[in-house]
């Protein structure tokens, strides 16, 4: 795709931001290398754009700062998975945006530019005769500016510029007709650049409200909190104890349906009884550290079990002996080594 096309798609809401992704836009020097890369045809990465069902409206980041429709939960978007820093940041400085007391629109170009070692675009205010905006570069108006230009050679710099920004062919993967699971797999598997996406970046976007963050909360009551005592836990078992608390299932897809207002009902109890289980691992089972835990989905399970008890303690001596067996078990027989989740949900039940 031409910078244009992608430009004309952001602006009218056809692609859009997912919730998980935070930061969407760079600091300015970044994008002035950005701009230098794309007018000497450098690579810049692949985007990655996934063509969602309706039904994962609700994972859509409303951006006021880029000035787009309203969301129509009835319509379908195209998400960007990956290459939304680029995009926004190129959308920021086309439109000259004014984002968090930054003014893109003073990401200009210099048409007396000849060193090479120099980058050809910088940050002050635009003149319209050596030093031009990119919003002013690239607006489809530009023969008042143009025409004005005190030189042939500020012309035909002009012209080069515009004409290697425009065409600048965009590396597009762009997935349609799958369903969320398969989607990010593929880009799980693809992606090379950059922070990869994961599942819990999407089960985190899922029930995230503007008073309540499961990443935030999973560091705030149970990974820093466990940390001095146990180590650092995967924050993927807490989605997963969450599941197994609520619906009494952990595969990927009960954690992707769970309901916000379930999840924050039910934080403190699986917070407390992850936070057994761990006290249980250490005291019973002779784990004291979370590096001599063999699979992490252990902890999950047995916090279901707090859970589903409603106890802070093992209600017997015979429920000790067969949580006991049940661990020892799972390790020697390597049961959670491949399709873990599925068997987690098999003992819990």
């Amino acid at each position: 795709m031409s910078l244009a096309t992608l430009m004309s798609q952001i602006a009218s809401g056809e692609i859009r931001v997912p919730r998980f992704q935070r930061e969407f836009v760079w600091e300015r020097k970044r994008i002035q290398t950005l701009l230098d890369s794309m007018v000497k045809e450098y690579p810049i990465g692949t985007i990655f754009l996934w063509e969602a069902p309706a039904e994962f409206n609700h994972l859509l980041r409303v951006l006021d700062e880029l000035n787009q429709p309203k969301i129509d939960l009835s319509k379908s978007y195209t998400f960007i998975l990956d290459g939304q820093q680029r995009l926004t940041s190129l959308y920021a400085v086309v439109k000259g945006l004014n984002i968090e007391d930054e003014n893109y629109n003073k990401i200009v170009v210099d048409l007396a530019h000849s060193d090479p070692n120099k980058l050809p675009f910088q940050y002050r205010t635009a003149n319209n005769t050596r030093w031009v905006s990119i919003k002013d570069l690239l607006d489809a108006e530009i023969f008042t500016i143009y025409n004005q230009l005190p030189s042939d050679e500020y012309k035909r710099n002009f012209e080069t510029f515009r004409s290697l920004l425009m065409n600048y062919p965009f590396s597009i993967v762009k997935v349609t007709g799958m369903d969320m699971e398969n989607a990010i797999e593929i880009f799980e598997r693809i992606n090379r650049q950059g922070r990869r996406l994961s599942r819990y970046d999407l089960m985190t976007a899922n029930v995230l409200t503007t008073n309540f963050d499961l990443r935030e909360k999973t560091e705030e009551d149970v990974v820093e909190p466990l940390s001095k005592t146990f180590g650092a836990i995967s924050e993927a078992t807490i989605p997963q104890a969450l599941a197994l608390v609520i619906e009494g299932k952990t595969e990927y897809t009960t954690q992707m349906n769970l309901k916000t207002e379930d999840v924050q009902e039910n934080w403190e109890k699986t917070v407390q009884s992850f936070k057994n289980a761990v006290k249980f691992a250490q005291n019973t089972l002779g784990v004291r550290r979370i590096d001599f835990l063999p699979y992490d989905g252990i902890l999950p399970v047995l916090a279901y079990y707090f859970a589903y008890a409603n106890t802070d303690s093992v209600i017997s001596s015979d429920h000790r002996i067969k949580l006991e067996q049940w661990f020892w078990r799972t390790i020697f027989s390597e049961r959670y080594s491949g399709a873990s989740q599925t068997r987690m949900t098999e003992d819990a039940a």
